[in-house]
């Protein structure tokens, strides 16, 4: 079983912050993970989420934290 992982950041150009992804696959299964760092309102904001597909792209577990904003 061959696993390929691929990375990419990037910046909004609306607001303060950055994304990261990091997406991994394999011929039984996908997983993206990824974080999002933002200011809004003056304060910080993070998000991380996990999303686990199968094969055929089907909704396996997703999961999502966020921190801060308050």
């Amino acid at each position: 079983m061959s696993l390929r992982t691929s990375e990419v950041c990037w910046v909004p150009l609306s607001d303060p912050g950055f994304e990261h992804l990091r997406l991994r696959q394999s011929e039984v299964e996908s997983e993206a993970n990824g974080a999002i760092v933002r200011v809004l309102d003056g304060k910080a904001l993070r998000i991380g989420y996990s999303i686990q597909v199968d094969a055929a792209w089907c909704l396996r577990r997703a999961e999502i934290a966020i921190e801060g904003g308050a």
